[in-house]
Formats: structure tokens, sequence, C-alpha cells
């Protein structure tokens, strides 16, 4: 009902200014008498006025600025012991990118990846809208370097293209129910498919004693998968965040349980007793099948530093 009239207030406000701007023009014009209709009246027409120039301004906004206005989060997660020998150890996760082509939003993600100097980027999947992009996204990936590597997990999109290829072209990792042990043991990457033939609890057998365990899902709704799996962190994205998100009101089309941002599993759905972070990311581009527009919902990279004590 809220979303109903979300929408239909604005539309309703713009009919009224365009009904009554031709009514104007037709007396000016002489095509009609001089008697005023009831919604030219000011208690009722400023406000429509007021609204209709809103949403014009915000749907410009919405198309033209946010989605090419990079967020860069940042996280800190307390880790028992160091990390690849590391006090602070840095993680770079990008999600969504949707390429279509390599453009000014793409290399300014890749400039802030730079500038934070990651030792590890993770990839959450959707990577593109087109064939036509297939080189622009290898070269996307070849660019992005980290010393403990470039790993992912492919979308619910990537079912179109040949993702294996083209990562395997970059000489990026993609993990499809597999695992990879890094930073001298002290870490442990799990990647899903986005519809798996593996389990996450049996993928965390090749974790060294200790080790802080990542897992990779396209999907938030993969922490049903967790299957009491005692992962320290579970990142993943396909929500785009809504895309469009009303203040404080969340999604304009809610969908997902978990739609952006920080969460905290507890168990028994993990089977870490202190429980599992949980991160969504917002993700970089725009669904190929919908308007790109963003509004209170820009394109996310999220920096995070595993800090020991």
């Amino acid at each position: 009902m809220l979303i109903t009239a979300v929408l239909l207030a604005p539309a309703a406000a713009t009919c009224i200014v365009l009904w009554v701007a031709w009514l104007r023009l037709r007396r000016r014009m002489r095509f009609a008498g001089r008697k005023k209709s009831v919604l030219e009246r000011r208690w009722i027409f400023l406000p429509c006025a007021v609204l209709a120039g809103g949403t014009l301004l915000a749907l410009v906004y919405a198309r033209f600025v946010e989605p090419r206005w990079v967020d860069v989060t940042r996280l800190e997660l307390r880790v028992t012991r160091p990390i690849g020998g590391k006090a602070r150890f840095k993680i770079v996760h990008l999600s969504d990118l949707h390429l279509e082509r390599l453009g000014g939003l793409e290399r300014r993600v890749l400039e802030i990846v730079r500038e934070e100097r990651p030792d590890l980027i993770l990839l959450t999947g959707d990577y593109l809208n087109e064939r036509g992009a297939q080189a622009e996204l290898v070269a996307f990936l070849s660019a992005l370097e980290a010393p403990h590597g470039v790993y992912g997990v492919a979308g619910n999109w990537d079912g179109k293209f040949p993702i294996a290829d083209l990562f395997e072209n970059a000489k990026v990792r993609l993990l499809r129910d597999d695992y990879e042990s890094v930073a001298d043991g002290s870490l442990l990457l799990v990647g899903l498919d986005y519809i798996p033939h593996r389990t996450a609890r049996e993928l965390t057998r090749g974790a060294s004693p200790g080790s802080y365990k990542i897992l990779l899902h396209h999907s938030p709704e993969a922490v049903d998968a967790l299957g009491g799996a005692p992962f320290d962190l579970f990142l993943c994205g396909h929500t785009h965040g809504g895309q469009v998100r009303l203040p404080l009101l969340g999604p304009l089309v809610p969908t997902h349980r978990y739609d952006a941002g920080r969460y905290f599993i507890t168990p028994p759905a993990t089977g870490n007793p202190g429980g599992t972070g949980m991160y969504v990311n917002r993700g970089i581009g725009c669904l190929g099948t919908g308007p790109r527009v963003r509004f209170f919902c820009r394109p996310e990279v999220v920096v995070i530093e595993l800090a020991a004590p």
C-alpha cells in the first residue's frame, strides 16, 4: 500500500501540473473561457508543482549521477591471530559488475582498488550484461592485482556467458564448489557455484586448524546452505541493495531477507560458536533487464580489514 502511494503520488501530481499548464495555454490562445479549474487553486497546484519538480530532479539524479558515484564501505573485523603474518590483512570485495563497456564507472573502481592496495580481492558474481563486453571483462579482471590473488564465484547471470574461460584468460581463479587455502594456510576461501553440487560443510575440510574461513556465494539466500559449517565470514551480492531505496523505508521493491549491508548469523545456522559475519554488497552495475538507475543505493566497493590483537 505504501509503495503504491509512493509511486502514484508523483504521477498524479505530474498529471495535475500538465493539465493546469494545458488549461492556461488554451486560455492564452483564447480557446477557453476565463473560468479557472479547481485544480488551479494555489493550495492544490503549488504542492503538486513541487512534487512533480522534485520527482523530475530525483529521476535525473538516479539516472545520471548516482550510478556513477562509487561508495567505499570500510569494515574492521577482529581475528584471533594474524592473517598471512600481518596484523591488518586487507580484502577488497566487489560484486555485480554487470559490465557493458569499460567506462568511467569501471575505471573509477579500478582506481579505488589500486589506491587501497589490498592483500586479497574477492568477487561474488554477475560480471556481464552482454556478450559484446567479454574482452572488456578480461581487461577489467586482468587489472585487479593483489599479493594473495584474486578469486571469484559465478552468479545467476553468468550462465549466459563463458565465464570460466574469461576468468582463465584473465588469470583469475574461479571457485566453483571448490576451496583454496591462502596466506600460508591462515585463510580458507570456499566458493559455492550459484547452484552448488557440494556442501559448504564438505568444502571446509581442507582448512588448516585455526584458519579464518570465508564463504563466497553470489546470493545472500545461500545462508540457508551453511548447513552448520563453521565459517567466520560470508560475502555475497546479487540484490544490488534494491537499486532504488527510499529513506527510512529501504528498497522500493523488497525481494530479499538480506538486501544490503552487514548481518550476523548465529548458531545453529552456522557451526561457528561465535557466529558468522555476513556482508551483502550493493554491487557496481545495474541489471541489464531494468532501468539503469540507482537512488540512495550507490555502487559499492567494500574494504575489509582483518585486524589481529
